[in-house]
């Protein structure tokens, strides 16, 4: 959105959560991203549907809608908003999410990696990671670049990166991609595509910053069916 305009949600909205107030920075009313239709800020539902929605809703605050079910917030009051997404039909509220990040990544298919789902924790500023699952040799998670930290989180996890990991983001064309380790105590990159793989190559920090932050729009979780992918050892 505009600035001026984000600038007005904000404060016709001060309750807004930062993670959401980042997001609208990069999406305009009727866009679809990040898997919702978006709203011009935060609508109370009888903006929506008319005026008998607003007593089958009548503490929402919604953002935008997907597949019928509409997205946003509720307990605005309380200081801490709950992010949710209501059923049209019924009327009530059937998922919750910690945050932005979560509803993002609930766009990608639990049926599309049949491998085993296992519980491990791993905390990065500025990215967040989909269900693991045991990919045999280690764990495997997709995740994104945190809208408005991607910068962040690259800067994070480059400095985090551990021998054996290897985080890999795709590019524009949704076939290839670009994959970072390290190697005793060096930083690597290699380009990939689906089926093929080059050469490992030995990058400063610093080249590896730009060459990662350059994926980022593709990595945020703005288009349908792309993220990143990270694979670590399993733990000991």
């Amino acid at each position: 959105m505009l600035a001026n305009r984000l600038k007005a949600i904000v404060v016709e909205c001060p309750w807004l959560p930062d993670d959401c107030a980042r997001v609208f920075a990069k999406v305009q009313a009727g866009q679809r991203r990040y898997g919702l239709e978006w709203f011009d800020g935060p609508q109370r539902p009888q903006n929506v549907l008319g005026p008998t929605a607003a007593t089958s809703f009548p503490s929402a605050f919604w953002i935008g809608r997907r597949t019928g079910y509409f997205v946003g917030y509720e307990r605005v009051e309380s200081g801490q908003p709950a992010l949710c997404e209501w059923g049209g039909s019924e009327q009530r509220v059937i998922r919750r999410y910690a945050g932005i990040d979560e509803l993002i990544l609930s766009q990608v298919n639990p049926l599309a990696d049949g491998r085993p789902v296992v519980r491990h924790e791993l905390s990065i500023p500025g990215m967040a990671f989909a269900p693991w699952h045991d990919a045999g040799t280690g764990l495997t998670a997709e995740c994104i670049l945190s809208p408005g930290m991607e910068a962040i989180g690259l800067d994070n996890l480059l400095s985090r990166l551990e021998a054996s990991w290897e985080l890999l983001l795709g590019r524009g064309d949704n076939d290839s991609c670009l994959c970072v380790r390290k190697c005793h105590g060096q930083f690597e990159l290699l380009n990939g595509r689906h089926g093929s793989a080059g050469e490992w190559r030995i990058a400063t920090r610093e080249s590896a910053f730009s060459e990662l932050h350059a994926l980022a729009p593709y990595n945020d979780g703005a288009l349908k069916y792309f993220f990143g992918r990270i694979n670590v050892p399993k733990p000991d």
